[in-house]
């Protein structure tokens, strides 16, 4: 179920135009959702009991007449947005290559991916007894992991991923010491739901696809990307007539 600290990503999606502020003539106070430009008001409680993100988009259009906002892909970014946060399976990509870069900077993450002789998700009774689905493999000299996981595991074990919270992190850059933001949500992809996809289909920014997430798939699968085929060679013009 869609609950309220679920809404406002979306709402800061549209900064400037919807916003989440407590109404006081409700005893006790509570919060509502706001145009900023007409002062409408719409109860987050109502909204929160919507169960799909396409109820949700569709009652704010008839609320708020906020038609100007679907002139973009922006309702696709919120229904992915809502996929990822309201879904059973959690599909997440971290890669050990840069601590805060690659993969987040939490402390969980730093005991998988911080010894590069012991990667927690290469060790398959570890990702077994865990019941996760996960595809590894290298990227130049980092290595990579696509990881399938059922929600209550996200929530107990790395339950950032699953919020769109912002971190700092650090590195060197010419000899320099400089700070850097980065968002939890980042790591995490949505499978593609469209009209089109006849078959799961959910792929990293590696372009590497997830394993759907069913009991045969739970395990280590390491994944090597298909070459590419060769162009063939034009034939060259001899320059007989």
């Amino acid at each position: 179920m869609i609950t309220p600290e679920m809404l406002k990503p979306l709402i800061d999606k549209w900064e400037g135009i919807l916003e989440i502020a407590p109404d006081k003539s409700y005893e006790p106070s509570r919060n509502v959702i706001r145009d900023t430009r007409t002062g409408t008001k719409f109860s987050m409680e109502l909204l929160s009991k919507l169960y799909t993100p396409q109820n949700v988009l569709y009652e704010l259009d008839k609320q708020f007449g906020s038609e100007h906002l679907f002139d973009s892909d922006l309702p696709d970014a919120v229904i992915q947005d809502f996929n990822r946060m309201d879904s059973g399976i959690i599909y997440f990509s971290v890669n050990n290559w840069m601590y805060g870069q690659d993969y987040p900077p939490t402390e969980n993450f730093r005991k998988w991916l911080g010894n590069d002789l012991d990667q927690t998700f290469q060790n398959e009774e570890w990702v077994e007894e865990n019941k996760l689905c996960v595809r590894c493999g290298f990227v130049d000299m980092s290595q990579n992991y696509l990881v399938s996981a059922p929600r209550e595991w996200v929530e107990k074990n790395c339950p950032e991923l699953l919020t769109n919270f912002e971190y700092t992190y650090t590195s060197i850059i010419n000899g320099k010491e400089v700070e850097h933001k980065g968002k939890y949500s980042k790591f995490v992809y949505s499978p593609d739901y469209g009209p089109d996809c006849d078959e799961f289909k959910c792929e990293d920014r590696f372009g590497w696809p997830f394993l759907e997430y069913k009991e045969e798939n739970i395990g280590v699968h390491w994944y090597e990307e298909e070459p590419e085929e060769d162009e063939p060679e034009e034939d060259e013009p001899s320059g007989e007539d």
